[in-house]
């Protein structure tokens, strides 16, 4: 065993692990043993003190006296005096001992969560208010306050720093203790020296949407997430381009959530820009104390949903049979109820909707369309599309019925003269489907 194992053995044994407030309650319930010992055996060793004056010789004191009962007073006896020892090397290891820094809050060697936190610092014993010293390198103001009371007593062993200013990130902060000591002892006091971090600055690991997404919605807000407390420690600025204000940012954990005064605008490609600016500041005010260099952090573009439009259509022209159907193509694929809610066809034709898929739709009329009559195919503004992408304005598609039957070329021309007899065949061709038998019925 070594003197290393041996000085912690008897740092154990002297109570060192314990805090003074926990050594002194042991102190005093070893003194509460000796104290009960002592009314334990005060009568047998009172008896002894009589016999020892009426037989001053000592081979006569315990003549006649040896029992287990007398063994067991004895051995109390040896063991307050042990205990009597033992206290007596603990206190004054405990009073001859120098404070040192037991633990501090936020711990030693660690990284603030925040700017301007308030430090607190528990000593091993109680330290001598008028003595010490605090310095703190950078300095920024603020008041040290002494607290942990002992037993009602003018003794404190902890002491809390309570900033009233904000330290830059990224610094490295050091607390000095000069002149350290208990206030019973004048032994030459001490120094000691904790050190911190100061926040560093959060950097971008994700945004939403992402960097080159499309088909973005419109109404939904920019979320940026970081990998660290967003704090007031910094400052950051976004600039969206072309122009999108901003009506609230709202901080939760390690995000950033951005609303927008109103929606985005369709079919276009944005450019956003995250711009950092490190800070100190004053705690009650938020006021700036110092400023750092404004950095670009980050640039992500992304495009909004695309209007939906319509691709192809029929009928359209004006020679549309009357036992036509509709067919409209879009580019993209739509929310169907929406565009269901949207048509209409003027005049009114009685029919039915149907879907091939998502973008292709057909109306089936329930009977036939009038003869030489236009008609508009209509979808109100507001139909949208699965991405989202609504329409902003009336879509109308026309097409016009063809008329009654009439000739719309022959061979030979009526009125022509010079006529190849050897070629009597006559053509004839309508401007739509006849009946076979009706027209020959009619030549």
């Amino acid at each position: 065993m070594n003197s290393l194992d041996l000085q912690v053995i008897y740092d154990s044994l002297v109570l060192q692990h314990l805090s003074f407030e926990e050594r002194i309650a042991a102190l005093i319930l070893t003194v509460v043993v000796i104290f009960i010992l002592f009314l334990i055996t005060g009568r047998y060793w009172k008896q002894i003190f009589k016999h020892l004056t009426r037989h001053p010789e000592a081979s006569d004191i315990f003549h006649g006296h040896v029992s287990i009962k007398n063994a067991l007073h004895d051995i109390a006896f040896i063991l307050k005096i042990l205990l009597i020892i033992y206290v007596l090397i603990t206190l004054r290891s405990t009073l001859h001992q120098r404070p040192y820094v037991v633990q501090s809050y936020p711990p030693e060697n660690s990284r603030f969560v925040t700017a301007a936190p308030k430090i607190t610092i528990d000593f091993t014993l109680p330290v001598d208010r008028d003595n010490i010293q605090f310095h703190l390198s950078p300095e920024i103001d603020g008041t040290w306050e002494w607290e942990g009371k002992i037993f009602g007593l003018p003794l404190y062993d902890r002491v809390t720093f309570y900033p009233k200013e904000s330290f830059l990130p990224n610094s490295q902060i050091v607390v000095y203790l000069v002149g350290l000591k208990p206030p019973w002892y004048s032994e030459k006091s001490h120094e000691l020296a904790l050190e911190y971090s100061a926040p560093r600055v959060p950097k971008i690991i994700d945004t939403s949407p992402q960097k080159n997404a499309v088909d973005v919605p419109v109404n939904e807000p920019l979320t940026i997430e970081y990998d660290s407390p967003i704090g007031t420690f910094v400052d950051t600025k976004l600039e969206i381009t072309p122009e999108a204000k901003i009506a609230k940012i709202d901080q939760v954990e390690n995000k950033q959530i951005v609303y927008f005064e109103k929606n985005l605008r369709q079919d276009q490609k944005y450019t956003v820009k995250v711009y950092q600016t490190e800070r100190s500041y004053n705690v009650l005010t938020n006021d700036d104390l110092e400023r750092g260099e404004t950095k670009l952090l980050k640039t992500f573009q992304f495009t909004t949903v695309t209007t939906p439009l319509i691709d192809t259509y029929e009928p359209k022209g004006d020679s549309v049979k009357a036992d036509a159907s509709v067919h409209v193509a879009f580019d993209q694929e739509m929310n169907r109820a929406s565009v269901e809610t949207s048509f209409s066809i003027e005049p009114n034709v009685p029919g039915s909707i149907e879907w091939d898929d998502d973008k292709n739709l057909r109306y089936i009329f329930s009977e036939p369309l009038q003869k030489e009559t236009t008609y508009n195919i209509v979808f109100k503004s507001g139909f949208e599309s699965l991405s989202g992408g609504i329409t902003d304005e009336d879509i109308t598609l026309t097409f016009t019925t063809i008329g009654k039957v009439a000739v719309e070329s022959s061979h030979p021309i009526s009125s022509s003269t010079g006529i190849d007899i050897t070629n009597p065949n006559i053509t004839i061709v309508f401007n739509q489907p006849v009946d076979k038998d009706s027209a020959q019925s009619h030549f």
